[in-house]
């Protein structure tokens, strides 16, 4: 669900026995999922279209698997009667087969085949593209920690959606790569980097929650005036926490949460405006999304979209440019 961005490299080579075989039981496996990957498209595209006001434009490249099998969506791949499947009435092509426990990646490397839904760039004959790598169904609902999950279905779809998001932040992504060599020895870049960081400190982390409940306060106003008015004291006590710890040596980081928390923040409204679309409760939907509270980016990049979709109208063209603007520059102008 959260985006990882080094992974190690394990190939595997499948036995040629029994090919023709797994081969047709992959296929029969690419069939049984039309009918839901084409609803989470759906979904997808009327939250690009209606929340993000995204131009339409090409899918990824998706990566889709169950427990044994693996899906393609090559973009640009031609279509033939072996690999054409109808998704939302228009012909695609998909290619299945065996996983063998790793799931190759575009661009070279391989994840374990188990819960997982990321999005990350690779070099394409035409540049930098995105591509998108997700768990089908069957390995969500299997999941310990989902077992007692009333609306998994929904969940899934709206992780679909947060991930696919990550796809249209092709900015932030080569930034990412940037800011990674500024990197101190042994930091792992992921998007949890300032949880991981300053978690211990009782300092920081007490500031940080102190702001994220002053966003959510914001967030659940009932007026304009009163999201307006805890916003603004909010980002005050953003300034005082970034000036007193995410400067100097630190500033790196500061530049990483900048980045982690825009893109985590667009991705998570953009899940939470798939909930409501499907029609969840506004309140059911922001517990879903939130999952606790328990990582920092996904949270505090919730309740600063919620606020500035609130109080700036068309944040969408900065948020989606060439040089993304970031959330706390949007809310510096949204509290204005």
């Amino acid at each position: 669900m959260r985006i990882k961005r080094v992974f190690a490299a394990l190939l595997c080579i499948a036995s040629l026995s029994g090919i023709a075989a797994a081969q047709q039981n992959c296929e029969a496996v690419a069939s049984e999922h039309v009918e839901w990957l084409s609803n989470s498209l759906k979904a997808w595209k009327t939250v690009r279209k209606n929340s993000l006001r995204l131009p339409a434009g090409p899918l990824p490249w998706m990566v889709l698997f169950d427990e044994t099998c693996v899906i393609n969506i090559r973009p640009g791949e031609p279509l033939t009667s072996a690999n054409r499947y109808k998704l939302n009435g228009e012909w695609t092509a998909m290619t299945a087969s065996r996983h063998g426990g790793q799931i190759q990646l575009p661009g070279g490397g391989a994840v374990p085949a188990r819960l997982l839904s990321f999005a990350a760039p690779y070099d394409s004959p035409g540049g930098k593209r995105s591509f998108f790598v997700f768990s089908l169904p069957s390995v969500w609902r299997a999941a310990p920690h989902l077992k007692d999950q009333t609306n998994i279905d929904q969940l899934v779809r709206s992780v679909f959606v947060h991930e696919m998001t990550h796809t249209e932040h092709g900015y932030f992504h080569a930034r990412l790569d940037e800011l990674e060599k500024r990197l101190p020895k042994g930091e792992e870049l992921d998007d949890d980097i300032i949880q991981n960081k300053f978690a211990a400190n009782t300092e920081f982390s007490t500031m940080f929650e102190a702001e994220k409940a002053l966003l959510y306060r914001a967030a659940n106003a009932r007026t304009k005036g009163e999201k307006r008015a805890s916003a603004r004291m909010a980002l005050i006590d953003v300034v005082q926490r970034r000036s007193r710890f995410l400067r100097g040596e630190n500033s790196v980081f500061g530049e990483l949460e900048d980045v982690f928390l825009t893109m985590e923040g667009a991705a998570n409204w953009a899940a939470y405006q798939s909930l409501i679309a499907g029609g969840m409760a506004e309140a059911d939907t922001q517990a879903a999304i939130r999952r606790g509270g328990k990582y920092w980016s996904q949270d505090e990049g919730l309740a600063l979209f919620l606020v500035i979709d609130a109080l700036l109208p068309g944040w969408q063209r900065r948020a989606f440019a060439d040089k993304n603007a970031t959330a706390f520059e949007m809310l510096a102008d949204a509290v204005e």
